[in-house]
């Protein structure tokens, strides 16, 4: 099995506190933000976090000028995917990750921490009963996706 990294709420509230610590220093942050839009699943919990810290409203969609993030990039694709049609239509979006197991996916904006993609995180709302099949079913999609590339 992966090493697990087992995050508590604790672990949560440092990363929260990293996080506004740089986003306050971030150059290419709006002043003031619009609001904060979470990815859905674990992006949720994040944008409601940074909502409440920011005192800025949490986003069902996103926005010009607002804040996008997720709590995980592991393969980088929904990430990328959604930034490139996002900035098409809102070219001032801004977007942080506070984990970032990544590296297909350059940090180009944004605030980031990185941990080794052989780790798997389990994450304080996560399932702790689930976390191998979780790691067995996304190491078989992205298995897929390598093959699948090789044939084009």
């Amino acid at each position: 099995m992966t090493d697990v990294l087992y995050m508590t709420w604790e672990h949560f509230e440092e990363a929260m506190r990293s996080a506004l610590a740089e986003l306050s220093k971030h150059p290419l942050l709006p002043d003031p933000p619009t609001g904060v839009y979470g990815i859905p699943r674990g992006g949720l919990i994040v944008a409601v976090t940074l909502s409440h810290r920011l005192s800025i409203p949490w986003l069902p969609e996103p926005r010009p000028g607002c804040i996008l993030v997720d709590d995980v990039i592991e393969t980088g694709h929904t990430m990328q995917t959604l930034i490139s049609n996002l900035h098409k239509q809102h070219p001032r979006l801004h977007w942080a990750t506070w984990v970032w197991i990544s590296k297909n996916l350059l940090p180009q904006i944004g605030y980031h921490r990185y941990v080794d993609p052989k780790i798997w995180v389990c994450f304080p709302w996560s399932d702790p009963l689930k976390i191998e099949e979780e790691r067995r079913a996304y190491h078989a999609r992205i298995t897929r996706e390598v093959q699948a590339s090789e044939v084009r």
